[in-house]
């Protein structure tokens, strides 16, 4: 999983970061003020920052560049050549100007975690790779062709193979919100899923009561 920290107290664009992250495999954390992001950044292992230049973001990424090399995209509402300057001289991987247009939020932020040392790897169970940077995945060489949302069940079954993952918790990342008693949704994308896997469509197996587990390889 692609661990992000977004650092910004504009709510609705916080709202429009993850609506765009989550179904695309990421993991979003908002936090609005700095003093509580400096305490995060110590205390968990981040694959990138977004920092809002408002936020005396400057100064932000002054003083985490100290102790770590997490990538970081600087965002700012209007920005004044000396200010991009200063924030890439200081170490941020990238700077946009918001309001930024979605996909192009989400392929800088796929760019800066390509060329980044820690930039988490595909994962590989058996014939079945999954790029978590690219949001694709393939199956002994085929492309899947996966939507966001089939994506994102996808790697939320790859992150525990063998373990049985809850309606609930796929419907959080699709949705972010517990499954309805009454609600499809889940199944009918698994049910895309192992269409699209053709015969290895055995890898997602259903488990009575709680939901799917992803085996390391299809049972022959």
């Amino acid at each position: 999983m692609v661990h992000l920290l977004l650092i910004d107290d504009d709510s609705g664009f916080c709202c429009l970061v993850e609506r765009l992250l989550v179904p695309q495999g990421f993991t979003l954390e908002t936090i609005p003020c700095p003093k509580r992001a400096r305490t995060r950044l110590a205390e968990r292992n981040f694959d990138l920052a977004l920092v809002a230049t408002h936020l005396n973001g400057l100064a932000l990424l002054r003083e985490f560049r100290r102790f770590s090399a997490l990538p970081a995209i600087l965002l700012a509402p209007a920005a004044a050549p000396d200010e991009m300057v200063n924030g890439l001289e200081l170490g941020a991987d990238d700077f946009l100007i918001k309001p930024v247009p979605p996909p192009l939020l989400l392929a800088r932020i796929r760019a800066v975690l390509r060329r980044c040392p820690t930039a988490p790897r595909p994962l590989c169970h058996g014939d079945l790779a999954i790029d978590p940077c690219r949001a694709d995945a393939s199956y002994a060489g085929r492309p899947l062709g996966l939507t966001a949302m089939e994506f994102a069940i996808l790697v939320e079954l790859a992150r525990v193979p063998g373990e049985p993952v809850s309606r609930d918790q796929l419907a959080l990342r699709l949705h972010q919100r517990p499954a309805s008693p009454f609600e499809r949704s889940v199944d009918t994308h698994v049910a895309r899923i192992r269409r699209k896997l053709g015969p290895a469509a055995p890898l997602i197996r259903s488990v009575r009561g709680v939901g799917y587990a992803l085996l390391p390889s299809a049972p022959s």
